[in-house]
């Protein structure tokens, strides 16, 4: 029997679900006159569903696209002021609006709500993995915390310390960002990242996209007066065509404010231990407000627009990909005064790294005729004690005389490796030794063993 089980499969346009795939194949048999032949046949899986496909930056439109994490410059720059679209974020299915805005850049038009996920470089704003962490509202008292508390769902998203939404405070080199420093990585899906916030140079996002007559703010300082047609109700501020809810925010694990108080991270540091954040309310706007990293606040994400170049660019994405294939040759007449001796194998092709398991449904090698009954009367226990004269079997242990017994759960268990290298595969031959007594009587002993090939 044979099992391919992948961990994580690929998800390519709208996520597949429950896509782990099967193949069953092959059955150890043992008999008196013919004992342990997994019969010969051919299990292979491919899954192999990459995204691979020549546009050009004419071609690139927001209608072509359906995930967060196929955003990109191009697309944004094709589209109008006003045009929005509905994305599917990757990462875990949750679904966004999106908008170009009056600053000419692409805007969630709702608060992220991201948690409890390994976020990496293939779907997220980051260059490493990163881990963001499970709802939580203990914590939020450090200014290294990465603490992240889901929300009410779209309406306010979810509440993450200014460590967690940068994805580790780290500057493009490495190190922890000083005064007016942008750090390198946030937790914004793949082409997304969080706006800037540095005050007194003119790039500060918050101000800019809500319209003020001078982008050229000063730290702490209120510039209601000067957005454009600013509006507070339903607990949301609107201005310029876009809306922040007031989601208020989380410090020393209790919520302060939500329906009245909007604060959202940027990615500028305002110290080693603080980042700017924007800050509103029915009366007041900070486009450039600092704060210490250890509060929860909200996050909203920004894509960047420009045009692309004309020539043809390739996007290809491969998908994590096991291929797995059964062989055998124990066909051998059983002499009762001997451990008789033989081997399952598979050989796997595959372009990440993985775990070879196996497994039995009935750990005993049992008759055909007594299957049915809930104790045979005859079988072959799985035992670490394989020895002549004794009814045992079991799988070889590295030093090529001991043995471990076969359990009904996946288990790791010593087998030799043979690479491939003209054929990028590995042959994974696990030793199986079995022991009969001189009174068993005669028949078909079996059971199934699954072979499990696991992403790590």
């Amino acid at each position: 029997m044979l099992k391919i089980k992948k961990t994580k499969p690929y998800q390519f346009r709208k996520p597949h679900r429950n896509s782990a795939h099967k193949i069953y194949a092959g059955r150890v048999a043992c008999a008196f006159a013919l004992i342990c032949s997994i019969v010969p046949t051919l299990a292979l899986l491919t899954y192999y569903n990459p995204y691979n496909k020549k546009v050009s930056a004419a071609t690139l439109s927001i209608d072509n696209i359906s995930t967060m994490q196929e955003m990109r410059p191009g697309i944004c720059y094709n589209m109008e002021i006003g045009d929005s679209a509905t994305l599917t974020d990757t990462r875990d299915d949750s679904t966004y609006t999106i908008a170009k805005l009056s600053d000419n850049k692409c805007w969630m038009t709702q608060n992220l709500r991201i948690v409890n996920k390994t976020i990496t470089s293939a779907d997220s704003d980051v260059s490493a993995n990163f881990t963001i962490p499970a709802s939580s509202t203990s914590g939020f008292s450090s200014d290294t915390a990465v603490n992240a508390y889901y929300g009410n769902n779209t309406t306010y998203g979810a509440y993450y310390t200014w460590c967690a939404a940068t994805a580790g405070c780290k500057d493009a080199s490495g190190n922890n960002p000083a005064a007016n420093v942008d750090a390198a990585s946030s937790i914004c899906p793949k082409g997304w990242r969080l706006p800037k916030g540095t005050p007194g140079t003119g790039t500060n996002e918050f101000a800019v996209v809500a319209g003020l007559t001078s982008t050229n703010v000063a730290v702490n300082s209120n510039y209601w007066s000067s957005l454009s047609s600013p509006s507070f109700a339903n607990s949301a501020l609107t201005v310029n065509g876009v809306t922040f809810p007031a989601a208020g925010y989380y410090s020393d694990s209790s919520p302060y404010n939500i329906g009245s108080y909007g604060s959202y991270w940027s990615s500028t540091a305002d110290s080693t231990t603080g980042a700017y954040r924007l800050r509103f309310s029915s009366s007041f706007f900070y486009p450039a407000y600092n704060n210490y990293r250890r509060s929860g606040l909200s996050v909203r994400c920004v894509a960047d627009s420009y045009a692309e170049a004309d020539t043809d660019i390739i996007a290809i994405v491969v998908p994590p990909v096991i291929s797995i294939d059964a062989t055998s040759g124990m066909n051998k007449e059983v002499d009762p005064n001997l451990v008789t001796k033989g081997e399952i194998s598979a050989t796997i092709s595959a372009n990440t790294t993985y775990a070879v398991q196996l497994s039995a449904n009935k750990t005993s090698l049992t008759n055909p005729n007594d299957s049915d009954e809930p104790t045979p009367t005859n079988s072959i226990p799985a035992s670490s004690n394989v020895q002549a004269k004794t009814n045992a079997w079991g799988i070889l242990n590295q030093d090529n005389s001991t043995y471990s017994a076969i359990t009904s759960t996946p288990t790791t268990y010593y087998n030799t490796e043979e690479y491939n290298e003209e054929e990028q595969s590995t042959k994974h031959t696990f030793g199986i030794g079995v022991s009969i007594s001189p009174t068993l009587p005669a028949g078909e002993y079996s059971t199934t063993v699954t072979i499990t090939a696991i992403n790590n």
